[in-house]
């Protein structure tokens, strides 16, 4: 004979705290009494006959306590729950492009929220932080719910879109998220200088405050520098990078950076960008980018220090010569640009004899840009620019 599925809820009070089930006279019994039900079943009383399950009688029935293997596969006999809560609950920080932050909380809570939200939209850079609202849900774990704008190493993170994620999982393994925004602005006034990779990933901060507190504008000792492998030792030429920077009150002053990250590591050959960020009034920023490569560590063992000439370039000249210090292994080749960033001119010294030519005849009078390469193998050793001029 088929059994038929009963299922009995105790009065709804707040949240579920025990579940409990019976078999009776052919009949399965489920019942799921609710916080503040006036007579919960005790546990000590259903020990008596099943000590791993729990099992209510319904009028006119007999009760008959029963065992996991007794019942459909999908349904099994759960323990009386502990008065703590059962669900879970995670915290963290994201950024606008999904990526973790940091974590901030971990543990329990009483029930989901109805609400999840940040107490504040807007987050200036070292003015405070800001709190996660769950309402009146009561939470055990460890960690916090206020995040002051940093990462997981407390290294200060740059403006942009972020958000509070809280994921909750219920005894049943059902999870459940919700998500709250807030932004992050550096400071009124503040200054910052930032560096990126080429796939907008941040690789290193420094603050301005007390380097150039009134920059505006910056410049690059040079375009390409190859960093020293041990950063122990003091950087020589062409090994670091100097950031120039003009303040408002025409004072220069200077930062260098070696080639490393935040963490200390050198950061990979490639392009660079970085980017002067200066807080303005009313949340706007402006921005001053200038572009650096960063080439393969230890690649030259010295500078090459290439020189152009003649230059100016007169208007009889044919073309110009680009010396060097050759370099074991090395091969130099050189591009020349007009104002409007096309090519005009180009040069090689396959064989690394320390001299190239770049053909002049035909270019109008003007300044040119030339880019200067020492290339090993498929790699390029050591890069700059050079500035020359055509008479006409």
């Amino acid at each position: 004979m088929t059994s038929n599925l009963k299922i009995h809820i105790a009065p709804l009070r707040l949240l579920a705290r025990q579940l409990q089930l019976c078999s009776c006279l052919g009949f399965l019994c489920l019942r799921i009494p609710l916080l503040g039900d006036p007579s919960p079943l005790s546990p000590n009383a259903s020990s008596q006959l099943l000590p791993s399950a729990s099992f209510e009688a319904m009028p006119n029935e007999i009760p008959v306590p029963i065992s996991n293997s007794a019942l459909p596969g999908n349904i099994r006999a759960v323990d009386s729950l502990a008065s703590e809560s059962t669900i879970r609950i995670q915290i963290s920080v994201f950024n606008s492009a999904g990526d973790l932050v940091k974590d901030l909380f971990q543990g329990s809570i009483q029930y989901i929220p109805l609400s999840f939200t940040a107490s504040a939209a807007l987050l200036q850079a070292g003015t405070g932080s800001v709190r996660v609202l769950l309402g009146p849900a009561s939470l055990n774990g460890s960690g916090t719910l206020e995040w002051d704008g940093t990462n997981t190493l407390g290294q200060d993170l740059p403006e942009g879109q972020y958000y509070f994620k809280a994921q909750f999982t219920d005894i049943f393994g059902v999870n459940t998220a919700m998500i709250a925004p807030v932004a992050l602005a550096d400071s009124q006034g503040q200054r910052t200088l930032r560096i990126y990779s080429s796939s907008n990933e941040l690789v290193a901060s420094q603050d301005l405050r007390a380097i150039a507190p009134q920059a505006k504008d910056f410049r690059l000792s040079s375009a390409a520098f190859s960093p020293r492998s041990d950063s122990s030792l003091r950087p020589q030429i062409g090994q670091s990078v100097t950031f120039i920077f003009e303040q408002e009150d025409g004072s220069p002053t200077t930062w260098i950076w070696n080639g490393r990250n935040s963490l200390g590591t050198l950061v990979s050959s490639g392009s660079y960008s970085a980017r002067l960020s200066i807080s303005e009034p009313g949340g706007l920023t402006k921005t001053i980018a200038h572009g650096v490569s960063v080439l393969d560590p230890g690649s030259i063992s010295e500078d090459p220090l290439p020189l152009l000439g003649p230059n100016p370039a007169p208007a009889s000249a044919l073309a110009v010569s680009v010396v060097y210090k050759p370099q074991m292994g090395d091969w130099a080749y050189a591009r020349a640009y007009d104002a409007g960033g096309s090519l005009v001119a180009r040069g090689a010294d396959p064989a690394g004899i320390g001299s190239l030519s770049l053909r002049t005849a035909g270019l109008a009078g003007g300044i040119y840009e030339v880019e200067f390469e020492l290339r090993n193998g498929g790699g390029v050793a050591y890069r700059k620019i050079l500035k020359m001029a055509v008479t006409r």
